[in-house]
Parts: structure tokens; sequence; C-alpha cells
């Protein structure tokens, strides 16, 4: 028998390998699975279908330009442009963004923002009046993003750049419409906008205009050889009223806020007497009230409240009487009605009240204690004061009667003609007096006739009324005219120190106050607005300030009467 011959290291040796041929088994396994799936797949369709789109849209999501053509059909989104200028690197405003057929313009920030533009990617034109139009490829995210895309135009004029602030806080103004050229801008947050203009002039007129603002009229001034800067100003809406003879009768004259556009708002009729004839504004300057002997056959002056939308005038309180104006809370108008065709000892011979132009009603706040003929005694107004939201009043009896079953009185009452209240009743055999000393806080003395003794209190508006020490010349002291602001949050008001006049703004109460302007030349006279102080100067020319502070902008020149406030 041949033996078998030995092994051989070069042998060739079978290859192994890790995967196994599936057995006859396992393929049977995977069939039946297959077919598993199969049947879910087709009984569960509800879960099936809508899973296998995701997993599609999942798969081709992945790819970049598959991804925004699939986004595009369900994402709509607003999409930003900024636009600048090449040269200066700042914003252009009033320039077209077209996407698709839907465009927007750039507001004063360079910016624009076109609403439902698909995802994806667009060409983008954007274009302004001498400017080189530009078109560019733009991705509108899927995501949002924190900044916008920015798209550099390149101008073909001359460039000036416009500054625009108020006139009188001198503060920038943003969102300022400008027309020149056949071109228009807006102001950025700071009041700038670059402006290109055609080379062909060295000026151009420009028209500004702003919400709450006067339009204006201007002249751009143009360079060829460096961008030109040019300041212009805005004067804030809105009307001043005042008093003025400088036609020979006494009118009523009207101004914007810098003094420009004066003229007559109420001509006067020639009965007008200068020493009764007196003015308030409203402090946010919708009305305005006036005490005048506007008719030869009125017996003394009447009570007129003007509106400043349409200068109509109305009379709201008329007759044999002497009207005396206090303040403007809000609509109302408070004031006192002395009638002159009443017995002085007739209850309400003399009353508070409050006239609402808004409503057109007046209201009775308050009105003294009759007597008879035989006492021939009455009451009168010794004080009144018109705080944040009331008034505050004393009442002294006076004549030749009986008293014995009289009391002089301190009282308050609410604006609106509610809460009513008795403060505090004095001997009628002392002597009273009563002296304002702070915007909210009044100061009773009280002088006794038998002994001589002084005793001292004070009231401030919804408080309690408190005993105090103080001396005379103390208790004179605060005895200024405060005006409150529209709000009634805030005091304004003048001190005369060293021969000049401080000027102030506290709170309701006159607390915290805050000097805006000393050793001055105005005393105060009103607010217009919670920005802006009106002020007086000499008792015949009035201005206007910052409620900052600042140099008054004169108005005009008025009269001032005994009854001015």
């Amino acid at each position: 028998m041949q033996d078998k011959p030995a092994a051989s290291s070069d042998a060739i040796k079978p290859v192994s390998s890790n995967a196994q041929a599936p057995r006859p088994g396992q393929t049977k396994i995977r069939w039946r699975r297959l077919r598993q799936f199969k049947t879910w797949y087709g009984s569960h369709k509800k879960w099936s279908v809508p899973l296998t789109i995701i997993i599609v849209f999942a798969v081709l999501a992945a790819v970049p330009w598959a991804r925004y053509n699939i986004a595009g059909l369900f994402i709509k989104k607003d999409f930003s442009v900024e636009v600048t200028d090449s040269t200066a690197q700042t914003p252009v405003s009033g320039a077209l963004v077209s996407i698709d057929g839907s465009s927007a313009t750039t507001n004063g920030s360079g910016r624009a923002t076109l609403t439902k533009v698909k995802a994806g990617n667009h060409s983008v034109r954007v274009s302004k009046k001498y400017y080189q139009a530009k078109t560019t490829e733009l991705t509108v995210p899927i995501l949002s993003k924190k900044s916008a895309p920015t798209v550099s135009l390149v101008a073909t004029g001359r460039q000036v750049k416009i500054t625009v602030t108020n006139l009188i806080t001198k503060k920038p103004l943003a969102n300022v419409d400008i027309e020149v050229a056949d071109t228009t801008a807006k102001t950025d947050n700071q009041g700038n906008v670059l402006l290109v203009l055609p080379a062909s002039a060295s000026s151009q007129k420009a028209t500004l205009s702003l919400d709450g603002y006067n339009d204006a009229t201007d002249t751009v001034e143009v360079s060829n050889t460096s961008i030109k800067e040019n300041n212009f100003q805005l004067t804030p809406a809105g009307k001043i009223y005042y008093l003025s003879n400088s036609s020979g009768s006494l009118d009523v004259m009207k101004a914007n806020l810098d003094g420009s556009g004066s003229q007559v708002a109420i001509a006067g009729t020639g009965t007008e007497q200068a020493a009764n004839t007196s003015l308030l504004e409203s402090a946010d300057g919708k009305y305005v009230a006036l005490v005048a002997k506007r008719s030869a056959s009125d017996t003394t002056p009447q009570l007129y409240v003007l509106s400043a939308i349409d200068d109509k005038l109305f009379p709201i309180d008329n007759g044999d009487a002497i009207f005396q104006m206090y303040d403007w809370a809000g609509d109302s108008l408070i004031y006192t009605d002395q009638r002159q065709d009443l017995p002085t000892w007739q209850q309400g011979a003399s009353k508070i009240k409050a006239y609402n132009a808004a409503t057109g009603t007046t209201t009775t706040l308050d009105q003294v204690v009759g007597s008879d003929a035989a006492t021939n005694s009455n009451e009168y107004y010794a004080e009144v004061m018109v705080t944040a939201n009331s008034v505050i009043y004393g009442k002294i009896w006076q004549g030749s009667g009986d008293f014995t079953a009289k009391q002089n009185s301190l009282q308050t009452v609410g604006v609106n003609g509610q809460n009513h209240q008795v403060l505090a009743n004095y001997n009628v055999a002392n002597n009273v007096y009563f002296s304002q000393h702070s915007p909210d806080t009044i100061y009773i003395w009280q002088h006794a006739a038998d002994t001589g003794a002084d005793t001292y209190s004070q009231y401030s508006a919804g408080g309690s009324l408190k005993t105090i020490s103080i001396s005379n010349d103390q208790f004179y002291q605060g005895q200024n005219s405060y005006f409150f602001s529209p709000s009634r949050q805030q005091t304004f008001w003048s001190e005369a120190r060293d021969g000049k006049q401080t000027l102030l703004i506290g709170d309701q109460s006159g607390n915290s106050p805050t000097t805006i302007a000393s050793l001055s030349d105005y005393s105060a006279y009103g607010w217009f607005g919670d920005q802006y102080l009106l002020v007086n100067k000499d008792n015949s020319e009035l201005d206007i300030m910052n409620s900052k502070g600042g140099t008054p902008i004169k108005i005009g020149n008025y009269l001032t009467s005994s009854f001015a406030y």
C-alpha cells in the first residue's frame, strides 16, 4: 500500500471567510418577516405611509439643494435685507428690495422686510434713484437668524448727510420723511440719513415731515468735494394762545411753538378791558378758557372756552358775576363765580365750579352758606387752591350780624365734585388766615382775639390736619404759582432768589425739586404737554423751553392782565 505524500508548505489552502452561507431555515425566516412587514404596512397605512414620507424627506433633506426645495413647499417667513451705501457704510433708506414679485422699501435704518417669502435661494434686486441697481443671490433660511444679510449700493450722484433734531429739546428725531430731488429717505434712530442727489445743482429744496411735528421746507446744500452735512430742526405740533393788543383791539392770538405762523384766533370786539381780561390754556393744549367783556351789553366780563381744534368760542357761564379761573384739571376748568346781582348774604352768592369741556357739563363743587337780610353776614372764599386731584379752600364769615352759630372752615372736595369734607372749623371770633405752602399743602394761622396767641397747622391733600411750629415769616414762605403737568404728576414753579428767578420742577407735591435754571430772567408760566415749559420774560414775552432745561425760544409778546395765571 502506497503512503500519502507529506504536507508541503507550498500547498494551496482553502480561503477562510467569516460569512457563512445562509442555511435553508434562516432564509425561510427572513421571507416570513418580509411578508409580515408587507401585511402590517398594508393594514396600517394610517401610520406606515406618513412614516415613509418622513423618512424620504429626511433623506432628501440631508442634501442641501433638495433641502431648500422641499422647505420652500411648506415654509414661508418674513425675510429682512439691510441696504448700505458702499462708500459711507451708512444705511440707505427708501431703497426698493424685490424678491419673486414681492417688494418692500427700506426704513430709516436701511432695513426692508418682505413677508411670506419661501425658504430657499432667491434672486434679490435692490434699487434706488441715484444708485446703481444691484441683483444678488440670497438664501432665505429655514431657521431664523439674528442678523439680516446686507446689500451695498454704489452711489451715482453726490452724497449729502442730513441730521434732524427737535427744535426745543435738541434730541434727534427718527423716521423723519424727507423728499428731495425726486427721491425719498427716512432718518435713523440717531436722526441721520445719507442722501444721494444729482450733481447738477449745488442745492436742492427738501420737505421734512413727521407725525407730531409741523412740516418744514429747507434747503439741502450739495458739495462736489465732500459729503456735505445739513442740520435741520422740526417744531413739535401744537398752538400756544395768548392775549395781544398790537392790533389796537384785545385779540386772542395763536402761534406755533417756535412763534411762527402767528395769527388772530379770536378777534377782539373793542369792548374788552385789559384789566379784567384773562386767558388760561390747558396744559395739554386742548382747550383755552377766556374771561372777557366782549359785548357792550355785558355788565361784567363773561366766561368762555375755546377748542384748539377749530378755535370755536363757547360761552360757559354768564351774567352779572365775577369769574375767577384757577386751573385746568384734565378737561375740567376750576373757577369761582361771585354773583354781583345777588345780595352778599344770600346762599350761593359765591360758588366754586368745575366745567368739563369734553362733556359740556358744569358741576358746583361748593357754595357759600347764606344768612338773611337782617343778619346781613356772608361767607367768602379766603383761599382756593387746586391740587392734583382735589380743591382745598378756606371759608371766612364777614359782616355785622350775629356770628354765634357761625364758624370759619377749611374744606376739600374732589375736582369731580365727590369726596367733600369739612377738615376743620374755627371760632369766628378769632382771625384765621390761609396760605398755600406747596402744590398740595396749605398753612392755617389762628390768632386768638382775646389772648393774642398764635397757633399754626397744615393740611396736605389726602392727609390729615396737624399742628406745626413755625414763625409768621415762615407762614408766608412757599407762596408761589404752581403749575401741574397734563399728567398731574409733576409741578413747575419759580422762586425769586438774589433778584433773579430760579425755575424748579418737582413731583405732584413739589417734593424732590430739580433746578432747571438759576439766576434766570424768566418766570414760570405753565406747561405745554409733559415735555415743554412755558415761561415769561418781563411779564411781556412768552417763551417755551425743554422741561429738562436749556435756552428758551421766543413765541411772541403778550399782554399781561390782572387775572393772568
